[in-house]
């Protein structure tokens, strides 16, 4: 007979199937307990992050998880964690402006030294008497109120001028040499006593004026010969007689003194330094006065009231 399988509501337990159906058992009895602790590390974890704050709402399912330390947000350079591409960022301003830099001063310029401003007062001393030969002046400078000369000798022909006054009356006299105190330009007049008369001009000052120009061309300066000074005055006196390079007596003008190189003669100046420019603006008369060659020279002045020119003047020039 063909078998037939029914089945029943409730199947005899055998000892096998009590087996099956306890070990059944402990599975499930573990499988629930695995679950129940999975549970409680879940919660575990989860109640150890209460009280960190929500994702923020646009970031949505799929935004970044928040890490074990909550960031701080930084609002002076942070971006926007999820900034909107179609917004542009609007900068905050600082609420507290820095300081603005001070403006640099310009330094005062530095004041430009005032010059003091010069002053020249000028002495003029004037010798008394018709024979005077010509007025003499001497000058200072000074950038204060007054400034000092000294008192000159100045020849008078036939007088001795021993001092000067701003008065013709000779009151409050100046002695020769003496310090005079200038506050303002002045006239002084010669205060004289008679004397032996002398026409000899006392040139010597024109030594001065030779050397001076031989240094400027770059020569050697001329040394003052007593011998020829007193051969020149000799020559003076004679060329009141005839103003020639040959003496009175007819012979050449060398013969008064055998040490005579040159002779430079001159008639009508009125002063040494007329008679000197008048000898320089001289070729012929220059040229001995700038000679190379020449060291030594002698001088002289002459007045002679009868002659034509009254003054007469006389270089000799040796080696």
């Amino acid at each position: 007979m063909p078998k037939i399988k029914t089945q029943k509501k409730y199947a005899r337990r055998t000892p096998k199937t009590t087996f099956r159906n306890a070990f059944l058992k402990v599975g499930i009895t573990i499988a629930i307990s695995v679950i129940v602790v999975g549970a409680g590390i879940t919660v575990f974890i989860l109640s150890d992050h209460q009280g960190e704050p929500d994702a923020p709402a646009n970031q949505g399912a799929s935004g970044s998880q928040p890490t074990d330390k909550p960031s701080v947000p930084n609002t002076s350079e942070d971006p926007d964690p999820d900034p909107d591409p179609s917004e542009e960022p609007t900068p905050t301003p600082d609420p507290t402006p820095a300081p603005k830099p001070p403006t640099p001063s310009t330094p005062a310029p530095n004041p430009t030294p005032t010059t003091p401003t010069s002053k020249t007062f000028t002495a003029t001393f004037i010798p008394n008497g018709a024979t005077s030969i010509g007025a003499s002046s001497l000058s200072c400078t000074t950038t204060s109120n007054s400034c000092t000369i000294t008192a000159p000798t100045i020849s008078r022909i036939g007088y001795t001028i021993k001092g000067w006054s701003t008065s013709t009356s000779g009151t409050n006299p100046i002695s020769i040499g003496g310090i005079i105190t200038l506050t303002a330009n002045i006239t002084f007049y010669a205060i004289t006593e008679s004397a032996t008369p002398s026409y000899f001009i006392d040139a010597s000052s024109m030594l001065d004026m030779i050397n001076g120009a031989r240094v400027d061309a770059g020569l050697e300066p001329l040394t003052l010969s007593a011998s020829l000074t007193a051969s020149t005055q000799i020559r003076a006196e004679e060329i009141c007689t005839e103003l020639s390079h040959t003496r009175p007596n007819g012979t050449p003008w060398y013969t008064v003194n055998s040490l005579a190189m040159a002779e430079n003669i001159a008639a009508g100046q009125g002063s040494v330094p007329a008679a000197f420019n008048a000898w320089m603006n001289s070729a012929g008369h220059k040229a001995n006065i700038m000679n190379p060659s020449y060291r030594t020279v002698g001088v002289a002045g002459y007045y002679c009231p009868s002659g034509s020119y009254k003054f007469y003047w006389a270089q000799l020039f040796g080696l």
